[in-house]
């Protein structure tokens, strides 16, 4: 799958309104196959107490882009909360 296939895909362009929501933001890292949603600088998501939540979008042939954004969905629906001083250490903020 391109690079503009994912980012013109219904559930990618979700996933970005959703993150959008709560001042985050998505990164593509195709040479990763990695999905990442960040958390707006001072927070954390609630779901994972960290500013950064990441899922692998290929299983070798690019299938799990769908699943990955479902999964990130409903990790940052729940929202984000001020981060923890753990949060704020891991990224030097």
């Amino acid at each position: 799958m391109s690079f503009k296939a994912i980012t013109n895909s219904a559930c990618f362009r979700t996933l970005e309104t959703e993150a959008a929501k709560y001042y985050g933001s998505v990164d593509l890292f195709d040479e990763l196959e990695t999905i990442a949603v960040d958390a707006p600088h001072g927070r954390q998501w609630i779901e994972t107490g960290t500013a950064t939540i990441q899922r692998s979008r290929s299983n070798g042939t690019h299938g799990y882009t769908r699943e990955a954004c479902e999964e990130l969905l409903e990790c940052i629906r729940k929202g984000t909360e001020p981060a923890s001083k753990d949060t704020i250490d891991a990224m030097g903020w």
